[in-house]
């Protein structure tokens, strides 16, 4: 896979529209990875459930975050995997954007606009 690790936790902030391309990448090498294991790639249904994994997953820590879910390292937890989970589930919801031919910097962008104006 494509080494980003000179990217993480740089302090500099990046656009929707990198975040967007620098997902895409990373998925594209999972595609890779898959084909080697699996012989396939997943299909957008199984990133649609590797989606909704993480989301539960953020749920949990929700839970967490409120003492109404115990985990083995509550802080730690919340300190490292839920900020990667939340991360994790843009990174899927771009890439299940990308499959199904949406436009996801478009969608985000439509979609704050809508609410600023029924809200504003």
């Amino acid at each position: 896979m494509k080494n980003t690790t000179d990217k993480v936790n740089s302090g500099h902030s990046i656009t929707l529209k990198e975040t967007i391309n620098r997902n895409l990448a990373i998925r594209d090498s999972y595609h890779k990875l898959e084909d080697s294991i699996n012989g396939k790639r997943w299909t957008i249904e199984e990133d649609a459930l590797g989606f909704l994994t993480d989301a539960a997953l953020i749920g949990r820590m929700a839970m967490a975050y409120e003492k109404t879910w115990p985990t083995e390292n509550p802080d730690k937890d919340l300190e490292i995997l839920l900020p990667h989970k939340l991360g994790e589930c843009v990174w899927w919801l771009a890439a299940l954007a990308d499959r199904m031919g949406v436009d996801f910097e478009k969608a985000v962008v439509d979609f704050i606009e809508v609410k600023e104006k029924e809200l504003g």
